[in-house]
């Protein structure tokens, strides 16, 4: 046996000192894992606690350190063995040195190919989707349309969990906190991510830093009115009526910090016009005293007023959206109408919490991308005049990055706090 392969000039000091040290580290950091490992299959929840606990930014790395230094620890081995201990033929030699190689490939293929696998093999328990909203509402409808095909595509159980209050901020603030492995996801509309975080004085979570964007799930028009008492038939005849009158017209809302009181503060300020603020506590008793006369001018979605604008009781100027809306093509869009830029949309999006795996990620992208194009949930969405989006993860952090800081510039003008 060669006695100077500690030598730094020798062939195989590299082997030597990759299989020692690696070693050494080894022996420090396995019995730490493990008795990690044991804390979280004894935790309240069994198998689902490690199952959390596995998924946690610092576990990951340590498994990774682990399989790089169990790559390294073997490949040194086989290498200072290949080329100190065995009185090999040279061909011998280079054999079990390219099976050291091997070994440190197939460590970093394993590496490479985790994040795949699980993938591929979600879900495996059922995933929770949590709405921020009360049943029934537009958010908790399209949810539940969604996650009824997502359920027939996994095979799996997908339940929706209804947590309202605060404008959204406490379900979403939920979905924040919960552990980014796939099995608590986030639907939800623009206001607890947009508007709802601006309002709040401590607001609990950031909506671009605290969650992982997935799919951008769809776009609902809004509709803006006016009584019939009201002379003005079009956005620049009330644009014109507001300058004439300024702190005469009001305007009702479903509640202070609502789209539809933003939507209208927009208009304000854009327009350059005083219009006063009556807030409501939902869309049903705004729209009735709209009807009623009591208040002047109303934001709310094309479906549920509808009815109502057929009827004559109430008089459609234009809606917020970029375009048209097919059902009702002859209205045009406030931006085309007076307002050049204008946009106040209603959108939904899907969202799992920050640290969400990649592979994951494009996986449920592509699988609630699936579920956006079926008929059911297209027939859903077109009820309330809403369109299907899709896409990919960058455009729903795109759109939801332009319409935070478009509804921050509102907020910030308007001087609006939640009650």
């Amino acid at each position: 046996m060669k006695s100077d392969f500690r030598a730094r000039n020798h062939p195989a000091y590299w082997a030597f000192a990759a299989h020692r040290v690696s070693g050494v580290l080894l022996a420090l950091f396995l019995p730490l894992h493990f008795w990690a490992l044991g804390q979280a299959l004894h935790g309240e929840a069994g198998l689902e606690s490690f199952l959390r606990w596995s998924e946690q930014p610092l576990v990951k790395f340590a498994e990774t350190v682990l399989v790089l230094l169990l790559a390294a620890h073997l490949t040194g081995g086989l290498r200072l063995l290949a080329l100190e201990f065995l009185a090999w033929r040279d061909w011998q030699k280079r054999l079990l040195a390219g099976a050291a190689g091997l070994t440190l490939a197939a460590g970093l293929l394993f590496l490479l190919n985790a994040g795949p696998a699980a993938a591929q093999a979600y879900p495996v328990k059922p995933v929770r989707v949590i709405v921020p909203f009360p049943p029934g509402g537009a958010a908790d409808i399209v949810a539940r349309a969604i996650t009824h095909e997502m359920g027939r595509a996994w095979g799996a159980q997908v339940v929706v969990d209804n947590r309202a209050g605060a404008g959204g901020l406490i379900g979403a603030e939920h979905a924040a906190r919960a552990a980014p492995d796939g099995y608590t996801l986030l639907f939800a509309s623009a206001s607890p991510m947009t508007v709802s975080p601006h309002l709040a004085l401590r607001p609990p979570y950031h909506p671009i830093r605290d969650f992982t964007p997935i799919v951008l799930i769809g776009f609902s028009p809004n509709v803006i009115v006016v009584h019939p008492s009201l002379p003005a038939r079009s956005m620049k005849e009330l644009i014109a009526l507001a300058r004439a009158r300024p702190g005469q017209i009001n305007y009702a809302s479903n509640g202070v910090g609502t789209l539809s009181h933003l939507a209208m503060e927009l208009v304000k300020h854009q327009a350059g016009i005083n219009l006063v603020h009556v807030p409501y506590k939902g869309g049903a008793p705004a729209m009735i005293d709209t009807v009623a006369g009591q208040c002047s001018v109303f934001f709310a979605a094309y479906p549920t007023l509808s009815a109502q604008v057929k009827a004559g009781r109430l008089r459609a100027l234009a809606v917020t959206s970029t375009r048209r809306i097919a059902l009702a093509p002859e209205l045009p869009t406030v931006a085309e109408a007076a307002l050049p830029g204008f946009e106040a949309t209603q959108w939904w999006g899907a969202y799992g919490p920050v640290g969400l795996p990649a592979a994951l990620v494009a996986k449920l992208n592509a699988d609630i991308g699936r579920a956006l194009q079926s008929a059911e949930v297209k027939s859903r969405l077109a009820a309330d005049a809403a369109e299907p989006a899709g896409g990919t993860p960058g455009d729903l952090a795109a759109y939801l990055r332009t319409d935070y800081e478009r509804w921050g510039k509102v907020v910030k003008a308007s001087g609006i706090r939640a009650e």
